[in-house]
């Protein structure tokens, strides 16, 4: 009888262990290892698995899924105009068995897991901004703006390849000429991007937070609001300006005023025919944006 009872219990106790011992990792998912509460650093990918039973190692599953971050920053132009950059980043944890060296793909997630989403999502934006910066800092906002295609190809360069094109060149391509660099070869780093961004070899940022980085996305590149309203006032400004001298007698009226305002004769004609759209450049040493702006700013005074 005692026999009996001391099988089955041995029995229960072996069915009770194997079954706890067994860890199933969903697609998608991968498991992280504890043991007594403290990580093993043993990761298990999708599948079946065994550990230790009876609670002595516990199972953390986690997703694979892709996250999302917005990347708001401003940089500063040559011109000293600041440019509001919008996008985002989309990225992943490092995935096991995606990639030929397994050792290395377990060592990236074990990365990942012990960088708070929040230091991860500053580095991003950092990078995003450095390089961005360097390059505004030495074109015109203008510029600036209408490339906005090869700001997001060397950005993507930057972030999921491993030899970033701008500098694999002898001798790399300053800040100054990357535009250009990326216009040019757009075809080809394009090709690149598709072919290695998000599997083979990591890039240094992705080495760095241990994640696979899918793309980033430039949603806009626009002057900043207040540089913007400043624009839009000014534009307003001159076409309430451009009215008041529809005529002859208007136009005589409003160099007469720009004369008692402190302008020269030669100024203020000037000054209206900028305004006009008759004059495009500078004329006897004469600043011809300056001058439309100081004439712009008189005689809005008299606008009502």
């Amino acid at each position: 009888m005692w026999q009996t009872f001391l099988f089955a219990l041995g029995l229960g106790v072996f069915v009770v262990g194997f079954f706890s011992s067994i860890k199933v990792v969903p697609t998608a998912y991968y498991g992280v290892v504890e043991r007594f509460g403290k990580r093993t650093g043993r990761l298990l990918d999708e599948g079946l698995h065994f550990v230790l039973p009876f609670g002595i190692d516990q199972v953390e599953i986690l997703s694979y899924e892709l996250k999302t971050e917005e990347v708001p920053l401003t940089v500063t132009s040559k011109d000293g105009i600041k440019i509001d950059v919008g996008g985002t980043i989309q990225y992943r944890p490092a995935k096991i068995g995606e990639k030929s060296n397994l050792r290395r793909e377990k060592q990236l997630l074990l990365t990942f897991i012990e960088i708070p989403d929040k230091t991860i999502k500053e580095g991003l934006v950092g990078t995003i901004r450095d390089e961005l910066g360097a390059i505004a800092g030495l074109c015109e906002a203008k510029e600036f703006i209408e490339n906005r295609e090869a700001l997001g190809l060397l950005i993507n360069s930057v972030l999921r390849l491993e030899n970033v094109p701008h500098l694999a060149t002898n001798p790399p391509v300053v800040p100054g000429k990357r535009l250009d660099f990326y216009k040019d070869n757009h075809p080809a780093i394009t090709k690149r991007l598709k072919d290695e961004g998000t599997i083979g070899s990591n890039s240094a940022i992705e080495h760095l937070y241990g994640i696979d980085i899918a793309r980033f996305t430039i949603s806009k590149v626009t002057f900043d609001t207040l540089y913007q309203q400043a624009l839009e006032a000014q534009k307003e400004a001159e076409k309430r300006v451009e009215s008041l001298g529809k005529t002859t007698d208007g136009r005589i009226a409003n160099i007469k005023k720009l004369i008692d305002a402190g302008l020269t004769a030669e100024q203020a004609a000037m000054a209206i025919d900028v305004i006009e759209g008759k004059a495009t450049r500078t004329v006897s040493n004469i600043d011809v944006a300056g001058i439309k702006d100081l004439a712009v700013a008189i005689l809005s005074r008299f606008v009502h």
